[in-house]
């Protein structure tokens, strides 16, 4: 293998392969970077058995294609040595023994690779029926609703973020069964066979970042135990996580009788002072009392000390309620709310407090209060 390229095209690809190197080195080869260069151009392929990322660098974006070949490289160190070099263009050749030399007008290096057969055979291929999605749309949802996936891994099935499609359209939800959040889209495409799956959080985690610096589309390929994501010349591999997601939408229908519209950002900075005194995890209880025209916020430590916000609303409400909730989870909530205000919908003192907005009819949050008694 032999070929001349840009730094800047080498690394931009490289960057997003190295996001499916293994973080471990239980296994050398899932640390590795497998470089495979043809006619047509050169692919670059990473996997650690959770995700798998195929990328490809088009022969007219290599400036010399002067012997094909296959091999593989140890990832971050050959990331890393690329990015630091300063000439604007690479020679990459494989030498006997199974090195790669790495050269410049100004600097070149060997590196000892790995066995091409231990790299594992993947599968990226691609169906005939798919969804496309923006990506920008993509990054969205994911960004709204998988903050309330589960870290622990307890309930495995409770760290993913189920995605479900019927027809044209998609929706994304995610709990840790103490809150919940699910938003819908419409795209223009449809799929003919309706969709059921729970994608692994962190692995979305990584799709959102390689969609950071890509607005095209991405189309979507389910299959019985993995999901790829085609965007342009990179496909994006994931597991899924086995199991039936929690049923959410008979939470999500049940009536709420008190429901009050409050200005996003007074409630946030309120909320956020609040909280000085209650920075401790398990210190983080909030008390909400909503009274006519105002709502109280209390928050009473003991050995630190109280403190009481009141915020004005413009509608008068029927009667008095109070309840109790985790700060953090209503900063999180409205962290990623949109528009001038907020809709709180509240049925009793021990049911989940809904959250949703003006501007997005189809985006619901909830979670759980904090009972005080």
């Amino acid at each position: 293998m032999k070929l001349t390229i840009k730094k800047e095209i080498l690394t931009i690809h490289l960057e997003n392969v190295i996001k499916g190197l293994s973080t471990k080195n239980l296994i050398p080869i899932l640390n590795c970077i497998k470089l495979e260069l043809k006619e047509e151009g050169m692919y670059l392929i990473s996997t650690n058995n959770d995700i798998s990322i195929k990328t490809f660098i088009d022969q007219e974006d290599i400036e010399e294609i002067k012997e094909i070949g296959i091999i593989v490289v140890p990832g971050r160190l050959f990331y890393e040595y690329i990015r630091k070099l300063e000439d604007e263009f690479i020679i990459l050749e494989e030498l006997i023994e199974n090195k790669l030399r790495i050269y410049t007008p100004q600097a070149f290096s060997d590196i000892n690779c790995n066995d091409k057969n231990d790299f594992p055979n993947l599968d990226f291929n691609t169906k005939k029926n798919y969804i496309t999605v923006n990506s920008d749309l993509l990054k969205k949802i994911v960004n709204k609703t998988i903050y309330a996936a589960a870290v622990s891994e307890d309930r495995p099935i409770l760290t993913g973020l189920n995605l479900k499609i019927d027809k044209n359209e998609i929706k994304c939800s995610a709990t840790d069964s103490y809150r919940i959040a699910t938003k819908k889209i419409n795209v223009k495409n449809k799929i003919n066979e309706a969709v059921n799956c729970v994608i692994p959080s962190k692995n979305l985690n990584e799709l959102v970042k390689i969609l950071e610096n890509n607005v095209t589309d991405v189309e979507m390929h389910v299959y019985n135990n993995r999901i790829l994501f085609k965007i342009e010349n990179l496909k994006f591999v994931s597991r899924l996580i086995n199991g039936n997601f929690p049923s959410i939408e008979e939470i999500i229908r049940k009536e709420s009788p008190i429901s009050i519209k409050i200005n996003i950002n007074k409630l946030f900075h309120a909320l956020d002072r609040t909280t000085l005194l209650a920075r401790e995890e398990n210190k983080q209880t909030v008390n909400f009392i909503i009274e006519e025209k105002q709502v109280k916020l209390k928050a009473v430590i003991p050995e630190i000390g109280k403190v009481e916000e009141k915020i004005e609303l413009e509608e008068k409400t029927k009667e008095k309620f109070e309840i109790s909730f985790s700060s953090r989870y209503m900063l999180d909530t409205l962290k990623n709310v949109s528009g001038e205000n907020v809709v709180l919908l509240f049925s009793t003192p021990t049911a989940p407090i809904i959250v949703k907005t003006e501007d997005e009819d189809n985006y619901v949050q909830l979670f759980q209060p904090i009972r005080t008694y």
